[in-house]
């Protein structure tokens, strides 16, 4: 009995490990079944996907934020680079209804806007734009924003310090700022200013340019310069420690800065090299 068990145990593993070899090989049927996956996911709920006007596309965000991690609040102006893709006189973003639109503006030309429950704010264009035409708007809003999916937008603290953080994953951006929030469009780049109470430090995408401190308020600001989705913007405001790393990638030695919440310094130091044996590896 024990020799029969044994037998199925093993041939139900073998052709387990055969199916899963089989699926490994078809890459790109995985990349399909996935896709068919959460397009169905998508479409039990209007909201899960982006409302913006498929009419343009972003090529490049500045966003400009306030933020004091002790008040889940935040205020800003971000301005869009834009091309449109056909003749348009109103583009549509997607942005939280919850956060309030100021106003709206094309270099010093205040433009015509409306916000709407289906989470989306309609532009008026000051004419109409022609299929190629590159312009720039910039928004301003404030709020309390929406926090959805894995915490798009999180005022808590940690050893009771205060902290805001944001994690987007998988429709979350406009929980909290106005983009185009769907997977299939990618800004070329972006800069981040995020200004706050000076006792603080802010963690954002691309490299840290430099830090002006005026008034008690430090503004930080970081630039990338790679292709990214509006969900992978991100950032967080608290008191964290810093320490830098070095991984010798090739010929290059990379700076490897980390941001820590002091009470766990040490522990996740410790612990770094893991990370940098990582990069290593994929480096080759």
């Amino acid at each position: 009995m024990k020799k029969n068990l044994l037998l199925a145990a093993l041939l139900l593993w073998i052709i387990n490990t055969q199916a899963q070899e089989h699926i490994c090989k078809e890459v790109n049927g995985i990349a399909q079944y996935e896709a068919a996956a959460q397009s169905k996911k998508i479409t039990r709920t209007q909201l899960s996907q982006t409302l913006a006007s498929s009419n343009f596309s972003v090529n490049y965000y500045r966003c400009e934020w306030t933020i004091d991690p002790a008040v889940n609040y935040i205020s800003g102006k971000v301005t869009s680079y834009f091309t449109v893709s056909a003749a348009s006189n109103a583009l549509v973003f997607d942005l939280y209804h919850g956060l309030k639109v100021d106003s709206i503006f094309i270099r010093k030309q205040k433009l015509v806007f409306s916000q709407s429950s289906n989470e989306t704010l309609t532009i008026q264009l000051p004419k109409t734009y022609k299929a190629g035409k590159k312009d720039s708007l910039s928004i301003y809003y404030q709020g309390v924003p929406l926090g959805s999916g894995f915490g798009s937008f999180v005022q808590t603290t940690h050893n009771e310090t205060p902290v805001i953080w944001t994690l987007s994953e998988p429709y979350g951006a406009r929980d909290w700022w106005p983009c185009r929030n769907g997977l299939d469009d990618k800004a070329d780049s972006m800069d981040i200013y995020v200004t706050h109470p000076s006792q603080y430090k802010t963690s954002a995408n691309g490299v840290l340019v430099n830090t002006l401190i005026k008034a008690g308020n430090t503004t930080t600001h970081y630039k990338h310069r790679y292709p990214i989705a509006s969900y992978l913007v991100a950032f967080s405001v608290t008191n964290f420690s810093t320490f830098t790393d070095y991984v010798q990638l090739g010929n290059a030695s990379l700076p490897v800065i980390s941001y820590i919440y002091p009470e766990d310094s040490a522990v996740f130091h410790n612990d770094t090299y893991h990370m940098l044996d990582a990069m290593q590896l994929y480096n080759e």
